[in-house]
């Protein structure tokens, strides 16, 4: 069974920014899918079964990105 978490991402405005929220976490190892929601400012990250990503890895991901995480659940 997969594991989300929930990012509270501030900056995101557009499609555009969820498209690149999404790449940059999938990108990350054990991540298997990344929905962005920018008119709640909220991402969820599913990862993979038998994994696991601290959340700091992708708070670092997403604030390089040039989005302000601002909490994730």
């Amino acid at each position: 069974m997969n594991m989300e978490k929930i990012m509270q991402v501030e900056g995101m405005m557009c499609p555009h920014c969820e498209v690149r929220v999404q790449k940059v976490l999938e990108a990350l190892p054990g991540v298997a899918k990344a929905v962005a929601d920018h008119s709640q400012n909220r991402v969820t990250v599913t990862v993979m079964p038998g994994t696991q990503v601290a959340d700091e890895v992708l708070t670092e991901a997403v604030q390089k990105a040039g989005y302000t995480v601002k909490g994730v659940q």
